[in-house]
């Protein structure tokens, strides 16, 4: 399995602290030439910490640059319009790949697109789900999740109340 992520999924993901974790788990990492600039060279001169980890995560083969391959019509930014382009030639290709983004127009038009389709909280409940992660450890990650994208109060209860009750529905089936 492939994830495409824009920049914005990227950088949340390192302030997580989940790349590996993701990459072992639920597959592949991989952004556009764009989303690189954005992330790692623009971010150089905003965000250096985070962009020297990205950096590493690079030469250690846990995120993966490819040249995108073409470019779709649509009103968004360069690195979430590349990211659904690739995303979509890999779909028509019958590739598993999943489009990662957190922008609502970028959702949309992965939507109408018939893309897979996960943002950074979702990616959250995966890993909780698998095992990968503790409901507390969930709890922690998604409070810094917040802290840099806000989420609504909503959004968090609803997350936590599905784990919580998968969890339940599994071990009652264990029984």
């Amino acid at each position: 399995m492939k994830l495409k992520l824009d920049s914005c999924s990227l950088i949340l993901l390192q302030h997580l602290e989940i790349i590996p974790l993701v990459n072992d788990v639920i597959g592949k990492l991989v952004i556009t030439d764009e989303v690189y600039q954005e992330a790692i060279e623009v971010g150089l001169k905003k965000q250096k910490r985070i962009a020297d980890k990205l950096y590493i995560h690079f030469e250690q083969g846990l995120l993966l640059r490819v040249t995108n391959r073409g470019r779709l019509p649509l009103k968004l930014g360069l690195g979430e319009a590349e990211t659904l382009a690739e995303s979509k030639f890999e779909h028509d290709r019958k590739e598993k790949v999943i489009c990662v983004t957190e922008d609502k127009k970028a959702k949309r038009e992965a939507i109408k697109l018939h893309l897979a389709l996960l943002g950074v909280d979702s990616l959250l409940v995966e890993l909780c789900l698998r095992g990968k992660l503790t409901e507390d450890e969930f709890d922690e990650k998604i409070i810094v999740l917040d802290k840099y994208h806000k989420l609504s109060l909503i959004r968090i209860t609803e997350l936590r109340r599905f784990i919580h009750y998968i969890k339940e529905e599994g071990e009652k089936r264990k029984k």
